[in-house]
């Protein structure tokens, strides 16, 4: 067998390999090989091609200035005791046990992952987080339009459904995100983000015939029922965010590679994260939801 890579030059790079190496390994291999590399291959020049379009919709699209970049990380679980979780592996998702169904996940490593996209949010947006004169216990609930985007567009099962289509509206069946203030000094204001959302729509990504699954109903349920925890920090003397660091955690039931899973459902994690790098945020990288058109026109900045 052979792993291929493309350099920036596009010169094609060959390695052997006999098919046992796990994926991470055979990538270490190729970064290697890559390193290996003369800088002409690896930074070639770059030759003027004009105004870049694309047909996809909003892809030129940035953020504005002074919007918050959030990373979002997208995760399947497993439980291993009250109140603990870790990182599931392929064979703790099993697809054989419901509908006759053979399994599409196997193996001892961890589901490839984590899922990861990019949440924009406006600086009118976050500013209207921090109360005027915050006190503690004070609460602030998060603007509809704020609540819409993260629930349609970043809860979905990023890793079983790598096309990541966002919720329809007519999914969010309820869902509510308040901010209390937990201090409020002169050095900090610190808030506790608390909520929940629940999803639930038709599925129509099963391929009973593909998955060998028997008996599926007629239309397929996707749900996510999720809770969501978090602390915000708002610096009064910068006057900006410094920390946003919320979880997500509840079961999905849903398709998983092309096969359905109900029961048990899959725990699954989701984390946002403030992205803090300056280089990274100059790049102000773009929503994956973003670059496309959602089912029903989701509009991202509405979610309506």
């Amino acid at each position: 067998m052979k792993a291929h890579f493309i350099a920036p030059s596009g010169k094609i790079v060959k390695l052997d390999t006999d098919g046992s190496e796990r994926p991470r390994a055979v990538f270490e291999r190729v970064l290697e090989s890559y390193r290996k590399l003369p800088e002409s291959d690896r930074k070639p020049p770059l030759e003027d091609r004009g105004t870049y379009k694309m047909a996809w919709y909003a892809t030129n699209v940035s953020a504005p200035p002074g919007a918050l970049v959030v990373n979002v990380y997208n995760r399947p679980l497993k439980r291993v005791g009250p109140g603990n979780y870790r990182g599931a592996k392929g064979k703790d998702i099993d697809l054989t046990s419901e509908f006759g169904g053979r399994g599409a996940l196997e193996g001892d490593g961890e589901v490839h992952g984590p899922g990861r996209d990019t949440l924009w949010l406006t600086e009118k947006e976050w500013r209207s987080f921090i109360p005027q004169d915050p006190r503690e216990g004070q609460r602030v609930s998060v603007a509809e339009n704020v609540r819409r985007r993260i629930f349609l567009l970043y809860t979905q099962n990023q890793v079983s459904q790598t096309d990541n289509l966002p919720w329809r509206s007519k999914s969010l069946r309820s869902g509510e995100l308040t901010l209390t203030v937990e201090r409020a000094t002169p050095a900090q204001v610190l808030l506790r983000l608390e909520g929940f959302a629940f999803l639930e729509d038709a599925e129509q990504m099963v391929d009973a015939q593909r998955t060998g699954q028997k008996g599926l109903p007629a239309a397929p349920r996707v749900s996510y029922d999720a809770r969501f925890l978090g602390k915000v920090a708002y610096d009064p003397a910068q006057k900006r965010i410094e920390r946003f660091d919320v979880v997500a955690l509840g079961d999905f039931k849903g398709t998983w590679m092309y096969a359905y899973k109900a029961d048990p459902a899959v725990p699954l994690g989701i984390a946002f994260e403030l992205e803090t790098r300056e280089w990274a945020i100059k790049e102000r990288p773009r929503p994956f939801v973003y670059a496309f058109r959602t089912a029903d026109n989701i509009d991202y900045w509405t979610g309506k």
